[in-house]
């Protein structure tokens, strides 16, 4: 344990006084590596002797909440969280203290309110117990608890940094606008009807442009929707969010996060760029192909897409402007290839939508594949029109005596994926099981055969990473749980489907399919991409089924969309991690990525109006 604590600190110098983080990392590490043993022992003994951990999801439970609440407020210690900044940033430098101040005190807000309903929701729940370890139902909610008591440290540490007037107006200034909504509240008695839920509409957008994280938005506007519209208790909000993150299926999601991180600084991603390279790297456009395939690739081992582009980019970078390509286009060919990469399973999106709908994980798996390489093929295209326009030179050729052993050293690495998609397309395992493999096999690789730079430090650096990261992601899917029951006690589901199947043309489902893709697109950019996932499918996935479209097939749309948005401009989180990656500006990028933009837009047309792409697979496994 002191280890941990040693090397946790080594890796924040400038963090040495702040022990209370530096604990809390480590409790992360700590749970993450009892969750791996207790999740692949339990693999073990089933294949091995036919034994089955029954308390293992009532443990996974526990570790959940912890790594959501522990590690979303970790995340927002390190600026991790998804915020809309585009506006902050035009907004003149004296008014940034001012909105950053704003942002602190609805954060405390939030995060007192969450810790008081909580503790109610501790003593309510004293009596039940869980039925196999017989563990009190109460105990789910104690890293909640400690999880909204560090995030509102961590929001008072940075106001306290503020000057004090600013601190102390803003402070003002939201308690006279929150008295002042009580007091109105207190006169017209609750707002039924559409009143309540378009008061925290407006609410939301006025929060989200000031650059306040998302995910902590959802749940702090779903708190003003209930109280305003009394339809339930306000501690319904926090047993939403706990519920959203309950799932078993959503343990996959830190440990697919861990996985590519290991793989990363295990040295296993320069084995794939070197293959793919030495294939395709001789033709027109050839390295631009290679980044294409190794994205591909890369996202069946991690399921994040920003890892993905970063573990790819990195490593192709300094080729790319060797061979003379412009850090625009290298920046442009890497959102191009994050969209791509979103329904190659294992995917982030795809457990987070089979986690809140009806939709099971393993057939969203295997519905995503061949969109996917619909995508990969139109990126490819356009690369080798663009490289014959351009004139762009090809690579070396590369002999087939260095292919071969380039193929030899790559077939460790390219098992992995292959793997998780036997594994889970045969029933053999879980999309969770899985992933845990998926972590043993990339450390046994890491250490063994590739031999990166894995050390005990490094490890530790990397578990903290996969941890925050997990929890900010973790933290947005059980806000937008709470926040998608809010839009269904308001009944926007029925009545934007009562509105849509209205309509009463023949051309319905193609209006609400192309309408699908615009909101998707738009909302991806505007929410940073999955909390708008969270927010549209539960809604818009029924009326998909009621207007007869496969809801498999709509999934992959809907993913598809959210992708498109997260990697475009101006506002797309991702777009900016790609433009970094590259070096490159916003304003040259964009110019260079609007032809990939349509180009997968035609791609994404073809998926959604032939549905044969998306169902075939599934259709062929009996999925």
């Amino acid at each position: 344990m002191m280890q941990l604590v040693q090397n946790v600190a080594k890796d924040n110098p400038a963090d040495r006084q702040n022990i209370v983080e530096k604990m809390f990392v480590v409790i992360l590490d700590c749970i993450l590596i009892t969750e791996l043993a207790v999740l692949f022992g339990s693999i073990m003994f089933r294949w091995l002797f036919n034994i089955s951990f029954h308390w293992a999801e009532e443990v996974a439970e526990i570790a959940l909440t912890a790594l959501t609440f522990i590690g979303g407020a970790i995340a927002y210690r390190r600026k991790e969280h998804m915020a809309v900044r585009s506006i902050l940033e035009k907004l003149p430098a004296p008014w940034h203290p001012v909105i950053e101040a704003v942002e602190g005190w609805l954060i405390i807000t939030l995060a007192s309110a969450e810790c008081v309903l909580c503790v109610v929701i501790f003593q309510g729940q004293w009596e039940n117990k869980s039925p196999v370890l017989g563990l009190r139902k109460s105990v789910t909610f104690i890293p909640m608890i400690l999880g909204m008591i560090l995030l509102g440290l961590v929001a008072l540490e940075r106001l306290v940094r503020l000057p004090r007037k600013t601190m102390v107006t803003t402070g003002l200034a939201i308690l006279a606008a929150v008295l002042a909504w009580l007091a109105i509240l207190g006169l017209s008695g609750p707002w039924y009807g559409p009143g309540a839920i378009w008061f925290a509409l407006i609410v939301l957008v006025v929060i989200v442009a000031l650059g306040v994280p998302i995910g902590f938005v959802l749940p702090l506007v779903s708190l003003v929707y209930v109280y305003s519209a009394h339809t339930s208790t306000l501690s319904v909000v926090p047993s939403a969010m706990q519920a959203g993150i309950g799932n078993f299926v959503m343990l996959a999601v830190p440990f697919f996060i861990l996985a590519g991180y290991i793989m990363t600084q295990g040295g296993i991603t320069r084995p794939l760029t070197e293959w793919a390279t030495a294939l395709i790297g001789h033709l027109r456009g050839g390295l631009l192909q290679t980044v294409i395939v190794c994205v591909f690739i890369f996202s069946g081992i991690s399921g994040a897409k920003v890892a993905d582009i970063a573990a790819v980019g990195t490593t192709m970078k300094k080729v790319l402007e060797k061979d003379g390509y412009e850090p625009a286009e290298i920046g442009a060919i890497l959102c191009a290839s994050g969209v791509m990469g979103e329904t190659v399973p294992p995917s982030i999106p795809m457990l987070v939508l089979g986690s809140i709908t009806t939709l099971s994980v393993g057939a969203l798996f295997l519905a995503g594949v061949l969109p996917a390489l619909v995508m990969a093929i139109c990126l490819m295209t356009l690369v080798y029109i663009r490289a014959r326009k351009f004139k762009w030179r090809p690579g070396r050729r590369f002999s087939w005596k260095e292919r071969g052993k380039s193929t030899i050293q790559a077939i460790p690495a390219l098992i992995i994926p292959c793997l998780l998609v036997a594994g889970i397309a045969g029933g053999i395992a879980t999309p969770t099981e899985v992933s845990s493999i998926a972590v043993i096999y990339g450390l046994i690789l890491s250490v063994t055969l590739y031999r990166g730079s894995m050390d005990f430090q490094s490890f530790t650096k990397v578990l903290s990473n996969a941890g925050s990261m997990a929890g900010m992601i973790l933290f947005i899917i059980g806000a937008g749980s709470a926040f998608s029951w809010v839009m269904t006690a308001a009944n926007l589901p029925h009545d934007l489907g009562a509105y849509i199947i209205g309509l009463g043309s023949s051309s319905t489902n193609t209006f609400f399919l192309l309408g699908t893709i615009i909101v998707l697109w738009v909302m991806g950019a505007l929410l940073e991409g999955l909390p708008a996932l969270l927010i549209f499918a539960p809604m818009l996935l029924p009326i998909a089924t009621n207007l007869r479209v496969d809801p498999l097939q709509y999934g992959i749309v809907l993913i598809f969309a959210m992708g498109l948005g997260s990697f475009s401009p101006p506002v797309g989180v991702c777009f900016f991690v790609a433009c970094s990656i590259a070096d490159s500006t916003v304003e040259k990028t964009s110019h260079r990525l609007w032809p990939y933009l349509i180009v997968l837009l035609i791609g994404l047309l073809i998926v959604t109006f032939i549905p044969w792409f998306s169902l075939t697979l599934p259709s062929m496994m009996q999925r």
